[in-house]
């Protein structure tokens, strides 16, 4: 029984963490997407205030820089939101 449950924490954590990438790659098209349809020179995406990824306009193309650290965090936060609400779903 403790086995089984392992695997399946684990598989949450990794879905977490796929659902956690998906999230901020459709956020930075997204902050592209305001980029250019705005004119901006700089530009920063944000989850829920956190900084993820910032986008500057240098020689007329938006060059982007990753902020890893927070990117890291939402990651976490993902992953521990995905087992606490399956394993609270599987509970009840």
């Amino acid at each position: 029984m403790k086995n089984k449950q392992g695997l399946r924490i684990i598989l949450e954590l990794v879905a977490g963490m796929v659902f956690s990438v998906i999230l901020c790659c459709i956020l930075i098209f997204l902050g592209y997407s305001t980029f250019y349809k705005d004119n901006f020179n700089e530009y920063t995406v944000n989850i829920f205030g956190l900084p993820i990824y910032e986008i500057v306009m240098q020689s007329g193309k938006g060059q982007g820089t990753a902020f890893n650290q927070n990117m890291f965090l939402v990651n976490i936060i993902c992953s521990i939101i995905t087992v606490i609400a399956v394993e609270t779903t599987i509970f009840i």
